[in-house]
């Protein structure tokens, strides 16, 4: 029984140039889903600061009651500075400093350590990013085997 064989009918230039195609669709697609993960990662990094409290009530913070209470804004600086961009084609950034800003030392704090009165670290970032990871794996490899 013969098998069957595979007949090219298109010239290589042809065949070269519908190969471009795909990999710049690709890349336009990949810097699509960057650049959406970057933006819910730092909504997620805001809302966290916003909701993960210490229980800690200032007298002099502008947020509003509900946020003193439950969360990590007093004066809304650390919430404010929390950014999200592309910082080269193929690259997005979120959190705080993207673009080698320095970051305030407390915000870090707040981050990373355990409070003045023993409350636990917010991991903001640290949340965000790892949400923002898992959802990029995901949504590239759909991309790439053409599930979704």
């Amino acid at each position: 029984m013969a098998k069957k064989t595979l007949v090219w009918n298109t010239s290589p230039a042809t065949l070269a140039a519908k190969i471009t195609n795909v990999q710049h669709d690709i890349i336009e697609e990949v810097q699509y889903i960057i650049e959406d993960e970057i933006d819910i990662a730092a909504n997620e990094m805001r809302n966290s600061i916003e909701t993960r409290g210490t229980g800690y009530v200032s007298p002099r913070g502008r947020a509003p009651q509900s946020l003193k209470e439950s969360g990590r804004v007093e004066d809304g600086v650390m919430l404010s500075r929390v950014e999200s961009g592309m910082v080269s084609p193929t690259a997005g950034r979120f959190g705080w400093g993207i673009r080698n800003q320095p970051v305030p030392e407390y915000f870090l704090e707040q981050e990373y350590d355990v409070t003045v009165g023993g409350n636990p670290p917010m991991h903001a970032l640290t949340d965000a990013w790892l949400g923002a990871k898992t959802r990029y794996i995901a949504r590239v490899k759909r991309l790439l085997t053409g599930r979704g």
